[in-house]
């Protein structure tokens, strides 16, 4: 069963990778797989108002389970197994679920155009 859109608890790593001190809320962009691995991206409370590129704002109320303002963080992608999420809170309005996915590519394309140019920067200076 695919669980596009729901927005749950997990501990998920920070955007470098690094253990986060708490869970963090984060919506699924996809998944489970069948090696139950679940594609997540990170929400968190720790933004400025208005947000920035590729962030999104989400709905604080009922229907989502979050209680504070917040973002998702369409750069802050993380595969994650499904059994180590800790509990579901919501559902993401889809609206803004299928933006996140534009917006994850967008990220996950921008930070391959980034490697590719650093690659090639340290090619040059080898030659050089």
């Amino acid at each position: 069963m695919d669980r596009f859109g729901w927005i749950v608890l997990a501990d998920i790593p920070d955007p470098e990778g690094r253990a986060c001190e708490n869970p963090h809320p984060a919506m699924i962009l996809r998944g489970p797989d069948v090696n139950g691995d679940v594609w997540l991206v990170g929400i968190s409370t720790n933004f400025t108002a208005p947000p920035g590129r590729l962030m999104l704002e989400c709905p604080c109320n009922d229907t989502t389970g979050l209680t504070r303002p917040c973002v998702l963080k369409c750069w802050w992608v993380v595969r994650f197994q499904w059994t180590r999420i800790i509990k579901q809170l919501g559902i993401m309005p889809s609206s803004i679920a299928l933006q996140a996915v534009e917006f994850a590519i967008t990220a996950a394309e921008e930070a391959r155009q980034r490697r590719v140019a650093q690659q090639g920067r340290g090619k040059d200076a080898a030659s050089q």
